[in-house]
């Protein structure tokens, strides 16, 4: 199928779960949630497209600094925004969340590989956690309509995304446990 043609982060959630805060500008590890995922998607390929919505409007300030685009959805859901987006993008779009703190490129390339050598429309990564396939956000689509296939990948904190509180406690441990270390 080719390469990868767009990036779209999804940013537009109302993290009801955390408070309905900005989640994406929460600062975590010492900068906003959503540059990692930022720094990725532009290893990726250079057109780059960050969703918001009336929740996350903050968002238009991240586009304009980092000169990407941003296309404003309904705030609907994530099935119906992420609808809305794929159809003003170039397939075959990688889908990155906003909220995965320790994502890294060596991960995100790895997963494209295995997405794209698979014959499936839609792949999507997901983490097996208690022998369940948990979805985190990431997937590669080439079609716009048919079956998903999913990839598993074991629990990492490359993996770990922000969705509770508990999440973002976890999260911040291991911040601090990266400082005390000097790894960060």
């Amino acid at each position: 199928m080719g390469d990868i043609a767009s990036v779209i982060i999804m940013a537009g959630g109302m993290a009801k779960r955390l408070g309905y805060l900005c989640k994406p500008l929460m600062n975590v590890c010492g900068d906003r949630l959503i540059v990692k995922s930022i720094k990725v998607a532009l290893k990726v390929c250079k057109n780059v497209v960050i969703t918001y919505t009336e929740y996350t409007k903050e968002l238009k300030g991240v586009c304009s600094e980092f000169n990407l685009r941003c296309i404003k959805t309904s705030g609907k859901g994530y099935s119906k925004d992420l609808a809305e987006v794929l159809r003003k993008v170039k397939l075959p779009a990688l889908i990155l969340p906003a909220d995965l703190p320790f994502i890294n490129y060596v991960v995100v390339n790895d997963f494209i590989k295995r997405a794209l050598e698979l014959n499936s429309p839609v792949v999507g990564l997901c983490v097996i956690d208690n022998d369940k396939c948990k979805l985190i956000g990431i997937s590669v689509i080439k079609e716009l309509e048919g079956s998903e296939a999913l990839i598993p990948y074991p629990p990492s904190n490359e993996l770990i995304d922000v969705d509770t509180l508990g999440d973002l406690v976890k999260v911040r441990k291991i911040c601090d446990s990266m400082e005390g270390s000097g790894g960060t």
